[in-house]
């Protein structure tokens, strides 16, 4: 929806408000405010989603003079709350932003609870000399902020704090994690020192008495059987109200199970439906026949595709490191971000995604597999092995000894969707580089099984914050907001399950949602489709030469944070093997490679 930035403390010095709007414009490019208020200075650009352009102003204040608030994202009960606590004052409170500021003047804080939707906000209260930096439940929207003995800054992007005069500098601990671990997402660090992300479900509070955090919200793990009809009655309502806007909505469309659930519910409910989806030459890697497949008789669905080639690859990925400040998790979410500008160029300010549903309902392979060696640990090897047996006559991929010995011993590895490692065994870093200490991992409470510790780690640490990262900014880099209504944390507060009973029938993930929507929709895929793209053909034929020489005369090697020659050599044996293989140690040095170029 929109685009903040600003500071709170001592304000004895000076900001550049046309540098801070050029680095907000491109998340809310309808309008810019600045507002200056006691010891707070805040700064928005929007993007007008609900309300028109009066009533959704910002930074806005109380008549009083006493509460300013600077907000991004969408409510989308505003008017449910509106009608129940402000019933006469409806010709008063005409956006979600206006409901934001008389709920803080009614409940102080607390508000939070009582909001349905996707958010980040600053709330300034001068009578108080107060502030509260606020996120939605599952972070969907991005709030940073650099913190130093007389300000706290913050800012819905990097780039935005960097506007307002701070040092950057890279992390060296995160980004040594990434490069030998495969960790991008790492608590609430950054790639920049001393710029830290606000966590999910978080309230930070300061003044000058002190500061502390809360977190308002948490997760509940349901065991008992999931009622078919009440999930697929909360997974309804959460798709309608997400639906809810002033402009025109699309779906960002793939022929998997969750972005197809989220069309078929639309459609049957509305005349016009646009759908945006990617693909590529390659036959192999190209969905878009299975989507035009799967909706051939929804007439009232308008499709637009984009299609990304090789040769546009590198100079794209350089662009995308600008707005995502971090580096990409691979083709696909390129794809994905050369996708929305297609969406901009048709005016479409709203697009809904699948982000969340394989977390929710179980979709990874790997989950299966975990709770196959939670058999295995528990020593229940007559269940086991019929598991097994039953999973290779109804599958073709087999498992055998060798793949599940692999995946029982792995040790907090990160895996592919379809359970394999990303995992890379380097021998190129520098010996100074390998002797820098790593950032602290996120310390997950054990929580009784394997299964249970891969959904946990994924939804707090090691997918979902991920994975919202770059939706985000791949959307909002084309000014489109992106909603997710599988994290509506109704729909997770009864649904949310970690019982394999609840996730997998017929050796298949996501049972609930795979039952319900096979029976109501009969041309979706009862399959798991996991994301594909031609990244390996193309880093190891068709780009290699230049991302040598790019690589060659770069920051890595200036900087003696890897070894030229070890790395070429290993490249060279990669494009020569007969085997697609892993090509992650290659597309991680060539995104920290341009992250390093384009910030430090």
């Amino acid at each position: 929806m929109c685009g903040f930035a600003g500071s709170f403390g001592n304000l004895n010095f000076k900001l550049n408000d046309k540098k801070i709007f050029s680095s907000l414009k491109h998340r809310g490019p309808d309008s810019f405010g600045k507002r200056k208020i006691g010891m707070c200075v805040m700064y928005h650009s929007r993007l007008t989603i609900i309300g028109n352009s009066k009533h959704g102003l910002q930074p806005i204040t109380n008549e009083k003079n006493t509460t300013t608030l600077v907000y991004n994202g969408e409510i989308y009960n505003w008017k449910e709350l509106r009608n129940n606590f402000f019933p006469n004052e409806k010709n008063n409170i005409k956006s979600d932003t206006q409901i934001l500021l008389r709920l803080f003047e009614k409940f102080g804080i607390s508000f939070v609870n009582k909001l349905r939707g996707i958010f980040s906000f600053v709330i300034y209260s001068n009578k108080d000399k107060k502030i509260y930096l606020v996120r939605d439940r599952f972070g969907v929207k991005p709030l940073f902020y650099y913190k130093n003995n007389k300000n706290i800054f913050f800012a819905t992007e990097i780039k935005s704090l960097l506007a307002m005069n701070l040092k950057k500098k890279l992390n060296l601990s995160v980004f040594k994690t990434y490069l030998m671990e495969a960790k991008l997402c790492q608590n609430n660090k950054t790639f920049f020192k001393n710029i830290n992300s606000l966590e999910p479900a978080t309230i930070y509070e300061i003044s000058n008495f002190g500061e502390k955090k809360t977190k308002y919200w948490n997760l509940k793990n349901n065991e008992d059987y999931l009622d078919q009809d009440e999930t697929e009655d909360l997974v309804i309502d959460s798709i309608k109200s997400n639906f809810i806007a002033d402009t025109e909505v699309s779906v960002a469309l793939s022929s998997g199970m969750d972005s197809s659930i989220i069309a078929y519910e639309l459609l049957s409910s509305k005349k016009k439906l646009r759908s945006y989806s990617f693909g590529y030459i390659n036959k192999k890697y190209n969905e878009i026949d299975d989507i035009k497949k799967n909706f051939k008789n929804k007439k009232n669905l308008v499709q637009s595709f984009k299609i990304m080639k090789s040769k546009d690859m590198l100079d794209k990925l350089q662009k995308a490191i600008y707005f995502f400040e971090t580096p990409l998790g691979g083709l696909g979410t390129l794809s994905s971000f050369d996708l929305f500008s297609k969406v901009r160029q048709d005016n479409i300010k709203v697009s809904l995604s699948g982000e969340g549903a394989d977390e929710l309902f179980g979709g990874y392979k790997y989950y299966y597999l975990a709770w196959l060696k939670s058999l295995f640990l528990k020593k229940k090897f007559s269940e086991l092995n019929e598991e097994i047996n039953k999973y290779n006559k109804n599958n073709n991929k087999k498992l055998v000894k060798k793949n599940l010995n692999d995946f029982f011993n792995l040790k907090g590895e990160m895996y592919a969707p379809d359970g394999t490692s990303i995992y890379t065994r380097d021998n190129f870093f520098t010996k100074d580089f390998t002797n820098i200490q790593s950032s602290r991992n996120y310390n997950i409470k054990q929580q009784g099984e394997n299964l249970t510790d891969e959904i946990f780690k994924d939804i707090f640490w090691r997918k979902l914050p991920k994975l919202l990262h770059f939706q985000d900014r791949a959307s909002m880099a084309n000014s489109v907001e992106s909603r997710v209504p599988f994290l509506d944390h109704l729909l997770w507060d009864k649904v949310f399950s970690t019982n394999p009973k609840n996730l997998f029938s017929k050796h298949h993930t996501k049972k609930v949602i795979r039952e319900i929507y096979t029976k109501r929709f009969k041309t979706l895929n009862a399959e798991k489709k996991y994301v594909s793209t031609p990244q390996r053909e193309w880093l190891k034929n068709d780009l290699k030469d230049k991302i040598i020489e790019i690589i060659r005369y770069g920051k890595l090697v200036d900087n003696k944070i890897i070894n030229f020659k070890n790395w070429k050599n290993n490249y060279d044996k990669y494009s020569t093997s007969k085997e697609l293989g892993n090509s992650f140690f290659i597309w991680k040095i060539l995104n920290a490679e341009f992250l390093f170029k384009e910030f430090f």
